[in-house]
């Protein structure tokens, strides 16, 4: 699963933010649901993604030779 690019700013009216580019736009709800979002909301309408951080190595474990 991968994690949400947008950020929810304002739960009642459903404004997000990309925390990638910046953008917003009004998220749909799910009807019936209680208020849930639907899934395509919490992604950026620019195809904006978060990268993971890089790993850091660990200079203790040596490699098997």
């Amino acid at each position: 699963m991968t994690r949400p690019v947008m950020r929810l700013l304002d739960p009642f009216t459903g404004l997000m933010e990309c925390k990638v580019c910046g953008t917003r736009h009004a998220a749909l709800r799910r009807p019936g649901s209680g208020g849930k979002y639907v899934r395509g909301s919490w992604q950026c309408i620019n195809g904006c993604q978060l990268t993971p951080p890089p790993r850091r190595e660990n200079p203790d474990v040596r490699p098997y030779k």
